[in-house]
Parts: C-alpha cells; structure tokens; sequence
C-alpha cells in the first residue's frame, strides 16, 4: 500500500490548484486532518463522516441537514452551517464501524 504524508497530500492539493477540499474522513483520518492544517485550498468542508463541529479552525464549512443539526446547535459549531435542501444525512445500520473503535 502506497501512503503520503499530510505534507506530501496538502502539496498536491495546492499544486493541483483544488479550491475546495471536502474532508469525508473527519478525526478518523489523521492524515487528512494535517494536511488540511497546512490550509492547501482556499475553502476546506466538513463533510458526511463526522455529524458535529470539528472544532478545527482549518475548517471553514460544515454541509449538513436540518435533521442531524437543528438549527438551535448551529451556534456550537466552529465552521459555518451550510444545509442541504431536501436532504438527510446519508446512514446505514448495516456496517459497523469497529475496525475504527475499540472499547
């Protein structure tokens, strides 16, 4: 398996000239975190994997729906609450994430 660094990951975004980078990896990926740290693209969003704030002032965005943030929570966020018309967070019971946590 062929890995990069954050620092490799957030020159190609930057050398690619990406504008907007949509993390769907969240605190999950500790890869993606850095690289997004060194702030390649001009606009970086939360994205699907992690249904809260990151709390990551590298983050500018979070896309969600009305269901999984009611509006009331929109101040706890640290990024700026965009919703998704007629939509609702993308979820399955049928997978299981334990090979990302384990009590």
């Amino acid at each position: 398996m062929h890995t990069r660094t954050p620092v490799q990951v957030a020159e190609q975004i930057n050398g690619d000239g990406i504008n907007i980078v949509v993390d769907l990896g969240g605190h999950l990926s500790v890869t993606s975190q850095v690289a997004l740290a060194l702030q390649p693209a001009p606009l970086a969003v939360n994205y699907l994997s992690w249904l809260a704030t990151s709390g990551a002032p590298y983050i500018q965005t979070f896309l969600t729906d009305s269901v999984a943030t009611p509006p009331e929570y929109i101040r706890h966020h640290s990024e700026a609450v965009s919703y998704l018309p007629y939509s609702y967070q993308v979820n399955s019971n049928r997978y299981t994430h334990t090979h990302h946590y384990n009590p």
